[in-house]
């Protein structure tokens, strides 16, 4: 098939970036320039015209390099005293490997651009720092790792957020997203729309539900999640035995859902000091579950809030959504 019938590559797309994203401040174009160069050429802050121009050279050195690597490979068996064969297929293996690692950082690459895409706010962007050097090394290590497509959509948008606000996600975050698999970031993505999500603090993950007598219905929570979650670094403290109301009327700005949530205190029957038992039911996010539960895409679960709201008005505690009808 000939040059010009061929689809662009990302080498193409990546060249020809800085007039594709018009418009986004001069810092987030720097950051994602030398994010995407160091994915995907192993070099930093390199320049758009040298990746446009590594798109050029790139087939055109792709036919060389493979004639080289055959005759250095054979060169070496034959001084190890090995047959030609071994060392084709340990060409073979190791191109494959380069290859599928290649491919990784690439479609992970390709999910950054598409997600600071939509991040990006006509709004200034201020002063950005520089990505960190370091930074981009160790996440470089991962996405080579990670074939899954679910996962590359986690390491996509943690880059874009990077990109956008260096330090947002801490190294001990990344080493928990090496932990992922596709079960396990489909948990966690659950997990984290059953959240209340408290800004600044620690997050409560709410397990089970309280009914309309007031005692405890369970949800699609099975137990060995939280504990398989806490194994990666995701989830810390479960096993919490009780949850006081009163703390929900603290003056914190709440979501559930990706919804807004406003608590207020009524009146009960009982007037003695109540006390939600969790018995091992309620968890707390870990600082790098914390981070991470900032790009999961957020779906409010209507039926598990009206069951809380329900419960928790039994305890003295109103759950109001300001933006929603949750009964509709």
């Amino acid at each position: 098939m000939s040059d010009e019938h061929e689809k662009p590559g990302l080498l193409d797309v990546i060249g020809d970036l800085a007039t594709s994203l018009d418009g986004i401040p001069a810092p987030i174009k720097r950051n994602l320039l030398k994010a995407a160069g160091a994915l995907v050429t192993g070099l930093v802050d390199v320049p758009a015209a040298f990746l446009e121009m590594k798109a050029a050279q790139f087939k055109a050195r792709q036919s060389g390099h493979q004639a080289v690597m055959s005759a250095a490979a054979r060169n070496a068996a034959a001084l190890a005293g090995k047959s030609p064969e071994i060392a084709d297929r340990a060409l073979e293996y190791f191109a494959n490997d380069l290859v599928r690692e290649q491919a990784n950082r690439e479609a992970i690459v390709k999910q950054a651009i598409d997600a600071t895409n939509a991040l990006f706010s006509p709004s200034p962007a201020g002063d950005i720092p520089p990505i960190d050097d370091d930074w981009l090394h160790q996440f470089r290590k991962l996405a080579s790792s990670k074939s899954n497509a679910e996962v590359q959509v986690i390491l996509g948008r943690i880059l874009a957020g990077e990109i956008h606000k260096p330090g947002s996600f801490a190294p001990y975050t990344l080493e928990a997203v090496a932990r992922l698999d596709q079960s396990t970031a489909q948990a966690f993505e659950f997990v984290a729309n059953h959240a209340f999500i408290i800004p600044d603090r620690w997050d409560i993950i709410v397990l089970s539900v309280l009914g309309e007598d007031g005692c405890r219905t369970r949800t699609a929570f099975d137990p060995s999640v939280t504990l398989h979650l806490t194994s990666c670094g995701l989830v810390t403290s479960s096993g919490l035995s009780q949850i006081a109301p009163e703390a929900f009327l603290l003056p914190h700005a709440y979501t559930l859902g990706g919804q807004r949530v406003l608590f207020e205190k009524c009146e009960v029957e009982n007037k003695r000091n109540l006390m939600m038992p969790m018995k091992g039911d309620a968890a707390l996010l870990s600082v790098a579950g914390g981070q991470l539960q900032s790009i999961v895409p957020k779906t409010f679960d209507r039926a598990y809030a009206r069951k809380l709201q329900t419960g928790l008005k039994r305890l003295g505690v109103t759950m109001i959504f300001p933006d929603i009808n949750i009964d509709a």
